[in-house]
């Protein structure tokens, strides 16, 4: 009798058939991942090339364009704004100009907002090489509120900072009690959930609703809550719900057991939430205004910064030294660069309240720039001068 067991073994199989492949190289893997990075950028790069028409008509407009070339100006009182440079005004005459716009008898929005917007330009002197686009928090001389709700926690040893902290307006404040909670934080919530969803599913539909009041419940419990920062147990901590996270260089060997949670939130030097002053820092954090600087989606060495002043109501020489306090805040993140050129390109101010805008005359603030780092250098200057005598 013919065995048909002997005939499919004596068949070829498919690992014989196929050729076999074997892991390249860890030298070849590496250049072939960076052949495909170098292709990717490429690719992002075409992609970024290609400008909409629409887009091509508002870069027509822009700095890049009108503002480079000084045959463009206009000797006349009314002329095409499409094809000439718009005429530059003093901050106060464009402070000024708006609250005749806004006055009762036109607009009749006395108490409108006045905004800055301001075009930077990115580049470095690398080719491929721009500034990071960032956020930050600055002190104004004379603030306003914000309207924003900011959640803080802060983290310190003693107990007469704690008291300090939560008086200055931090959400919660605690020491290795309140790490140890957050970092025991997602096994909790994951078991608690678990048991929740489980419950649900072995319920009929008439107990649905409860269940569900229920974990309403447990969320509201989870969340923390300024009045219910007392309450707060083992593993009841969340952190998306604190924006900031500040710490006192006391308690720094503790945080390292939640790095991997808080992640780019961990607090250092560099950004500011590390430091000896904690209630200070609390207070910026809390009555600070942010701004952010933007870089546009078509032009990637062009960063756009807006940002709120004041009121049209408020004094002009407050709105003046606002707007130059911003204006030196964003001359800090400005590149060194072979041949000195202008970091910050144009200022725009205008209102929401109408499309009028006028074009600020940026040189005085240029020049008080480079009047303090001329006299901080010559002071370096002076000092090295003494060393050398002595």
């Amino acid at each position: 009798m013919f065995n048909f067991s002997n005939l499919f073994r004596s068949l070829p199989t498919v690992s014989s058939i196929l050729p076999v492949r074997y892991r390249a190289r860890k030298c070849t893997r590496e250049r072939k991942a960076k052949i495909n990075k170098k292709n990717r950028a490429a690719n992002l790069a075409k992609a970024r090339k290609y400008i909409p028409l629409l887009k091509k008509k508002q870069l027509d407009k822009s700095s890049r364009t009108i503002e480079t070339f000084p045959w463009r100006t206009s000797n006349d009182d009314v002329y095409l704004g499409l094809f000439n440079q718009m005429r530059r005004y003093n901050l106060l005459e464009a402070i000024l100009a708006h609250r005749e716009l806004h006055h009762p008898t036109m607009i009749n929005m006395p108490n409108a907002p006045l905004n800055v917007r301001l075009e930077i330009d990115l580049t470095t002197d690398k080719k491929n090489k721009f500034v990071d686009k960032y956020h930050k928090i600055i002190e104004l001389p004379h603030p306003y509120d914000h309207g924003e709700d900011r959640t803080i926690i802060a983290f310190c040893q003693s107990a007469e900072m704690m008291e300090e902290a939560r008086n200055a307006g931090a959400m919660l404040v605690g020491g290795k009690d309140v790490i140890k909670s957050i970092e025991s934080l997602p096994n909790k919530l994951r078991r608690r959930w678990r048991r929740f969803f489980v419950s649900v599913a072995q319920t009929s539909r008439w107990q649905c609703g409860t269940k569900v009041t229920q974990f309403a419940m447990m969320r509201a419990v989870i969340s923390p809550n300024p009045a219910q920062c007392k309450k707060f147990s083992r593993g009841l901590i969340m952190l998306p719900d604190f924006q900031y996270v500040l710490a006192h260089p006391d308690i720094l060997t503790e945080l390292p057991a939640i790095r991997g949670l808080l992640r780019k939130r961990y607090p250092s030097l560099q950004h500011g939430s590390l430091t000896l002053d904690l209630v200070a820092m609390i207070k910026h954090y809390i009555k600070g205004i942010k701004y952010n600087m933007q870089v546009d989606p078509y032009d990637e060495s062009l960063g756009i910064v807006e940002m709120k002043i004041g009121q049209l109501t408020d004094e002009p020489e407050h709105l003046i030294e606002n707007f130059e306090t911003l204006f030196k805040d964003i001359m800090t993140k400005a590149p060194k660069r072979a041949e000195q050129t202008q970091f910050i390109i144009r200022c725009l101010a205008q209102t929401p309240a109408s499309k009028e805008k006028f074009n600020i005359n940026l040189s005085p603030f240029i020049s008080t720039e480079e009047d303090s780092e001329s006299d901080s250098d010559s002071d370096d200057e002076d000092e090295i001068k003494k060393k050398q005598r002595i």
